[in-house]
């Protein structure tokens, strides 16, 4: 992860970059999100953005002949909130 302040201001929106490897259909690649982070108080709220596509995965976009056929770029949207509990 790059970009992750050591400490968040109150109501000021951080960015970073999250890089991982994600696994679809048995095969494995290197993912990177790019991450909105904003702190409320004692919640923390985030969405982390990735886009790839499904032939990279072996999948096949999938096809409603007549009706509908999907295109092959997926855009993939992590929504986190966090909060302290205070226990």
């Amino acid at each position: 992860m790059t970009g992750f302040p050591t400490s968040y201001v109150e109501d000021v929106e951080v960015q970073l970059t999250l890089s991982g490897t994600m696994t679809i259909h048995g095969v494995s690649k290197p993912l990177t999100f790019t991450v909105k982070a904003r702190q409320l108080g004692n919640t923390l709220g985030a969405t982390a953005d990735a886009e790839f596509k499904m032939t990279d995965f072996d999948v096949t976009p999938p096809e409603f002949p007549g009706v509908a056929k999907a295109k092959d770029g997926v855009l993939l949207q992590i929504v986190l909130i966090a909060r302290e509990l205070g226990f």
